[in-house]
């Protein structure tokens, strides 16, 4: 999922195939997902650093729970 509060996160979606693309937010995927009879609700950001060493995983993993990144990931369990 893009992250719709990060400004290369929407500058992605710029081609025809996302045209109709509705951008939601993590705790919107949440909801959604627990609407849908999922439990144990977990979000988090990524994509932050342009580079992916070890100091730089790191860094994402401390700040992955605030809307920073590029891209968002929810998931739950059935």
């Amino acid at each position: 999922m893009i992250n719709a509060g990060n400004a290369a996160g929407r500058k992605a979606l710029c081609c025809a195939f996302d045209e109709a693309a509705v951008l939601i937010g993590r705790q919107k995927a949440g909801r959604l997902l627990k609407a849908a009879g999922l439990s144990e609700i977990e979000g988090r950001h990524f994509l932050l650093l342009p580079f992916a060493n070890a100091v730089a995983r790191r860094a994402e993993s401390w700040v992955s729970h605030l809307s920073l990144g590029a891209h968002c990931v929810c998931s739950g369990r059935v």
